[in-house]
């Protein structure tokens, strides 16, 4: 008899479903109907199961990095950072545990390469440049590093609100067209010398009410295998994003997935999912 391998689960925090109690449903049942089991890890502390839990390395290992951006040393936010070392034993994922500040957010492989914001720089602002390139590349076992600005507006610095992977040479990349001209021509810059080509996707949050509202926002999409979850908000953008997700992967079944109560606080599906790699 041949087995049936099943499909890794998508994991989230086992507070997801208390803090958001309409989004979560939407998101359990997506991605349950993309055919993914959905289990929540105990012992979190915040939602945000991407940034702290181990990041995919380039050889299929998994790295732990050091879970301690800038935006959360401040005291009041100490006691949401979640030590995700006993959460991978509970699990049984093998980790190689890292001492560089990096969250899994900032982190997007597109082909064996990997994009960060130069966030990076700043949350290890003890360590030089170069030695922060040279061990980033030899932790996550890429063949090359692309370094793009952070968006002014962004307070996490991640990478995965700004772009979508669609293949080793091609990006969804938010349609910035408010923003300061420099910003732009900086990301454009550094994904051109990357030899990195993109499709923009809609953009626009900025008539929300504060500046961590991520309502408007396309980038933090969940692929599954054949399917590609997105997140929409009853804007009137949604179709218009759905399209370019359908267009870019025309062979795979693109969702809609209700994101704007995650949005709220500054994420959506991606942000709130892990996968073992």
């Amino acid at each position: 008899m041949v087995e049936v391998q099943q499909p890794m689960p998508v994991y989230v925090a086992d507070t997801l479903a208390t803090r958001y109690p309409t989004a979560a449903p939407a998101l359990r049942t997506a991605v349950e109907v993309a055919g993914y089991p959905l289990i929540e890890l105990a012992g979190t502390r915040d939602v945000w199961v991407r940034d702290f839990m181990p990041v995919a390395a380039g050889d299929g290992s998994s790295v732990l990095f050091r879970y301690y951006p800038k935006y959360l040393r401040p005291a009041r936010w100490r006691p949401t950072i979640t030590d995700a070392a006993p959460i991978c034993a509970a699990l049984g994922v093998a980790v190689r545990p890292s001492n560089l500040v990096v969250d899994g957010g900032n982190v997007v492989w597109v082909g064996q390469r990997v994009v960060l914001t130069d966030r990076v720089f700043s949350d290890n602002a003890g360590l030089a440049e170069r030695e922060v390139r040279r061990r980033l590349l030899e932790e996550l076992q890429a063949e090359e590093l692309i370094i793009v600005p952070t968006h002014p507006q962004d307070f996490t610095g991640h990478v995965d609100g700004m772009l979508f992977p669609v293949d080793e040479q091609t990006v969804l990349l938010s349609a910035y067209s408010r923003e300061r001209p420099a910003f732009r021509e900086g990301l454009h810059q550094a994904l051109q010398q990357a030899g990195l080509v993109w499709q923009l996707l809609p953009y626009n949050p900025y008539s929300n009410a504060t500046y961590t509202d991520a309502a408007g926002e396309y980038a933090n999409a969940l692929r599954l295998g054949t399917v590609v979850l997105v997140p929409v908000f009853g804007r009137k953008e949604d179709d218009q994003a759905l399209r370019c997700y359908e267009q870019a992967f025309p062979h795979l079944t693109v969702q809609g997935v209700a994101a704007a109560e995650l949005a709220r606080d500054g994420g959506a599906l991606h942000c709130v999912t892990w996968r073992q790699p």
